[in-house]
């Protein structure tokens, strides 16, 4: 989402749930819809099950219409109106390609940034899901929560038994906005 419209979201509001999984803390779907400043809303979904269709998808929702990053475009009543026709890459063969050809130029790709604002949006769209609220952007960069141990040492890993409840647990501190 970064790359198509620029910015990071103001707001995310997502859900998940902990379906098959025996052990750990993590949900095994999430779905979060990411509120812009300009109005823009981009859903975004995945799912981690073996044995089912674990796609991800992100489809970004306006006045206009809406377009999934798959290549699609459909008008306001849902009607396709244009379809990717070129080349297609997969990204992960694709990030790849472009490490690889870096190293052979010696340019490299510079994507930190990208990476580091990503990853933040992932975390907010988690954490939104894990304590049932949603969770402002500003709210999680002003956030001191710390999502590791505080030292860091070989040996057993205390892991957290059961996956969280929304509304019950309320995960990291964070501000959060209802």
């Amino acid at each position: 989402m970064l790359w198509v419209l620029g910015k990071t979201p103001v707001k995310a509001t997502g859900m998940g749930a902990h379906a098959r999984r025996r052990t750990g803390d993590q949900y095994d779907f999430f779905s979060v819809d990411y509120e812009y400043d300009n109005g823009v809303h981009m859903h975004s979904t995945i799912r981690q099950l073996n044995g089912c269709a674990n796609e991800r998808q992100e489809v970004i929702v306006g006045s206009k219409g809406s377009a999934s990053l798959d290549g699609l475009i459909y008008d306001a009543a849902g009607k396709r109106t244009w379809k990717y026709e070129g080349p297609t890459n997969d990204p992960l063969v694709q990030e790849h390609v472009d490490w690889v050809t870096a190293i052979r130029t010696g340019k490299p790709v510079n994507t930190v940034k990208e990476t580091a604002l990503a990853t933040l949006m992932a975390i907010m769209g988690r954490d939104s899901a894990y304590t049932g609220k949603a969770i402002a952007w500003d709210d999680l960069l002003a956030s001191t929560a710390r999502l590791g141990p505080t030292e860091y040492a070989l040996g057993p890993v205390a892991l957290k038994p059961v996956a969280p409840v929304p509304g019950v647990d309320q995960g990291p501190p964070l501000t959060t906005t209802t």
